[in-house]
C-alpha cells in the first residue's frame, strides 16, 4: 500500500523570453528569443506538492501531452516516497514509445518533482539528502558506477573541461577523483570531516 500515494500531476506549458546571445548557426539553427518549457506540478494524498521540469524546446506541447495521456495514467496511485521505483516502472510500462525524446522529457520532468517533494518531506535541501560519492550512478543516464567514467564521458559544452582532466597527471586527476569522493553526506555523529567509504577518518590530501 502506497505511504504517500501521487493523487495530482498537471502539466503547464511556459514561454519565457530570453537571449542566448548566440550566432544563430552551429548546434542550434537560430538564436533563442524565449525558453520553452514544461513545469509539472504533482500533489501527494498527504498534501505535499512538488515541481517538475520536462524539456521543451520546439516539442513542449508534445511533452505536455505526453504527461496528460500517458504519465498521468500511470503515475496516479503510485508511492511519492520511492521516487526511483517510479522511474524504473514508468520506463519499463512506457517503452514502447522509447527511453528518449519527449517521453523522457515527460518522466524526467516527473522524476524531479518526486525528487522535490522528497526534500520537503524531510524538511531538507536534495544536496544534503544525496550528496555525491556515496550516490552512485552517475551520469545523466546513470549508467556510470564511478566518477572517473562520469568525468572522461563529458563532451559537447563540457569538452575542454574533459580535455583538461586528462592532461593532469596521474596523482593530479587521483586528487581531483578523491575531492570529488569527498562530497558525501555523512551519518550524524561522524567525527571526521574526510572519511574512506566505511567513513573512518582518513588522510587529505592523499599521498603521492
Amino acid at each position: 500500500m502506497s505511504t504517500d500515494a501521487i493523487v495530482k500531476i498537471e502539466p503547464t506549458v511556459l514561454r519565457i523570453p530570453f537571449d542566448d546571445g548566440g550566432p544563430g548557426h552551429g548546434i542550434m539553427p537560430t538564436r533563442w528569443h524565449a525558453l520553452d518549457i514544461v513545469l509539472l506540478r504533482v500533489e501527494t494524498a498527504r498534501g505535499l506538492v512538488g515541481w517538475g521540469e520536462g524539456f521543451g524546446y520546439a516539442c513542449q506541447h508534445a511533452t505536455a501531452q505526453v504527461v496528460r495521456d500517458m504519465l498521468v495514467p500511470f503515475a496516479l496511485g503510485r508511492d511519492s516516497t520511492d521516487p526511483v521505483e517510479v522511474n524504473r516502472a514508468a520506463q519499463l510500462a512506457l517503452h514502447l514509445f522509447g527511453r528518449f525524446g519527449i517521453t523522457m522529457f515527460a518522466i524526467s520532468a516527473l522524476d524531479i518533482a518526486l525528487w522535490d517533494i522528497v526534500g520537503k518531506r524531510a524538511g531538507m535541501p536534495l544536496f544534503r539528502l544525496w550528496g555525491a560519492a556515496n550516490e552512485p550512478p552517475y551520469f545523466h543516464h546513470g549508467l556510470f558506477t564511478t566518477l572517473r567514467e562520469a568525468v572522461v564521458a563529458h563532451a559537447g559544452e563540457a569538452i575542454e573541461q574533459r580535455r583538461a582532466f586528462e592532461r593532469l597527471t596521474k596523482y593530479e586527476q587521483i586528487a581531483v577523483l578523491e575531492f570529488l569522493e569527498s562530497l558525501q553526506v555523512l551519518p550524524s555523529g561522524t567525527k571526521s570531516l574526510v572519511v574512506d567509504e566505511r567513513f573512518s577518518p582518513r588522510r587529505w590530501p592523499p599521498m603521492q
